[in-house]
């Protein structure tokens, strides 16, 4: 599921995502927690909010600065609506098995990716949060930002929190904290 992507339209604000030498021109709707969601732009309207077809991307991978695309390569999708497979198809980026597994099952991610980088993007999605938890020491006087030293992770569907420690800027999971994602997002 490999896309070749490059900025399009006018001062770079649209994304062009090419495949199997057919492409398709996308608009950015959002961006969040380093992910941004492209919509498919049409002339006519009709779609309700939460109906249009969209196709979800890391920011980083694609280049987004909040108001501009600005480089060209090659990224995977993280998350694909089905309505946007259907656009995929009847464009011919995709053929009828890789949207069948689009959707029946999870997003394929970069083999890079580990699966509690999954997990948590995944999890991101369906509506769980990592709040960040600041290092209130002595530093602070100092006027330099505060250090990330950890996150609570709350979910949707479970009344409890997790404290998380931080590892390089991100959360590092424990085993409990992993197998309540897990719930939350088979329920």
């Amino acid at each position: 599921m490999l896309f070749e992507f490059e900025p399009s339209g006018i001062n770079d604000t649209y994304l062009r995502i090419t495949r199997h030498a057919a492409s398709c021109i996308l608009a950015p709707v959002d961006a969040w927690n380093g992910l941004i969601r492209l919509n498919y732009a049409i002339a006519a309207g009709g779609q309700g909010a939460g109906q249009a077809s969209h196709i979800i991307f890391r920011s980083q991978d694609i280049g987004w600065d909040d108001g501009r695309f600005y480089w060209k390569g090659k990224a995977f999708p993280v998350l694909v609506s089905t309505l946007m497979v259907d656009v995929l198809n009847e464009r011919g980026l995709l053929d009828s098995d890789e949207a069948e597994r689009l959707v029946f099952s999870p997003p394929a991610y970069p083999a890079a990716a580990g699966s509690d980088e999954e997990l948590m993007l995944r999890a991101l999605l369906a509506g769980c949060s990592f709040l960040p938890i600041y290092d209130t020491g002595p530093a602070l006087s100092t006027g330099a930002p505060p250090k990330v030293t950890g996150f609570v992770l709350k979910t949707l569907g479970a009344s409890d929190t997790h404290i998380l420690k931080a590892q390089a800027g991100i959360p590092a999971l424990t085993t409990p904290a992993r197998e309540m994602l897990h719930r939350e997002l088979e329920t």
